[in-house]
């Protein structure tokens, strides 16, 4: 019978984790060369967030398919919309207006945010990756059009029941494997399955919490992952992969670390992950390249002062936006999971 999924309480603090290095990294990488120090290279490193992102996807929306609160294509899909799309077109308006209020400093026309409608088209449907404008608006949006992806194939395997769900799941990995080994040369741009097993060695993590039968598909899934990772020599998929066996690792002890003040701290992060990944770009991203014309010699206080300008605006924007489409009963983790 469906059974409410336990929650993992610290995969909150994992996402505001995954938020801030990100934006750390976004903030840090206009002014600090590689090799410059040591601290600069730990932030240079901050890309990798995303790739904690993907896993933590993978438990999330499995928990979502696994609730008996949302076990139909509809409900599942327009919670996923809901809780997806209406802040990501926000953030869209919150870009181009800063861009437009930045022109006169940048020395810009109105004539660089014009596009043509089939790429405001793309823009607003999360399918940048396929129309070949990945980096339109705002640079982050490219990791949300495989979540899109990921959801939609999900849903879809409500479809199966949950006899066929998990066979259809390990052979969509399977698929994927061979779809990133680099002698496969069609590889369309943008596909879910070029970072499909970064977001299902987390679902692996889910069933493997699970237990019983469940354990030998969630162990197929690892295995599936450290093949990828041999095969197709990408460090992104070793990311996640070693962080699903980190989760899976520290699950016993999820309690008392979820309990511990760094990881509060970072919880209280996490709840607002999805807005701050979102709006750091053109918030800490134009602060910081404010600050460093007048400041050009502090550069931790300008990278400093472009994420805490992120943070705040971030907590703003989940207030007045986010905030209106979280469900009002969320389910466990999957109703606040964020790309």
């Amino acid at each position: 019978m469906p059974h409410e999924p336990a929650r993992y309480r610290s995969l909150d603090a994992a996402r505001g984790l995954a938020a801030l290095a990100v934006a750390a990294f976004h903030a840090v990488s206009p002014l600090v060369e590689p090799g410059a120090s040591r601290l600069g290279d730990v932030l240079l490193h901050g890309w990798a967030g995303v790739y904690l992102f993907f896993p933590i996807s993978g438990y999330c929306i499995l928990a979502a398919v696994e609730s008996p609160r949302a076990r139909t294509l509809g409900r599942f899909l327009a919670r996923r919309w809901r809780r997806i799309f209406p802040p990501y077109w926000a953030s869209i308006a919150l870009a181009v207006g800063v861009a437009l209020a930045a022109l006169p400093w940048n020395h810009g026309t109105i004539a660089e945010l014009v596009k043509p409608p089939w790429q405001w088209l793309a823009i607003a449907t999360l399918t940048q990756l396929l129309a070949r404008v990945p980096h339109d608006v705002n640079v982050v949006y490219w990791s949300l059009t495989y979540e899109e992806q990921f959801y939609l194939v999900m849903a879809a395997s409500l479809l199966l029941g949950p006899r066929a769900r998990r066979p259809a799941l390990l052979a969509l990995s399977i698929a994927s494997v061979a779809y990133r080994l680099p002698a496969n040369a069609l590889r369309p741009p943008g596909l879910f399955l070029d970072r499909w097993m970064e977001f299902a060695v987390g679902m692996a993590v889910f069933d493997f919490a699970e237990g019983g039968a469940r354990r030998a598909w969630a162990t197929a899934l690892l295995a599936l992952g450290a093949a990828t990772v041999a095969l197709a020599h990408d460090r992104q998929m070793a990311i996640s992969l070693a962080v699903a066996l980190a989760l899976i690792a520290l699950r016993p002890v999820d309690e008392r670390l979820a309990a511990t003040r760094t990881m509060r701290s970072l919880g209280r992060l996490g709840a607002i992950s999805y807005s701050l990944y979102l709006v750091h770009v053109p918030i800490g991203g134009r602060v910081v390249n404010l600050l460093r014309r007048a400041l050009p010699t502090s550069v931790w206080l300008v990278a400093g002062a472009g994420v805490a300008a992120s943070v705040l605006v971030a907590i703003a924007f989940h207030h007045f936006v986010e905030r209106r489409f979280l469900d009002a009963r969320p389910e466990p983790e999957a109703a606040r999971a964020a790309a």
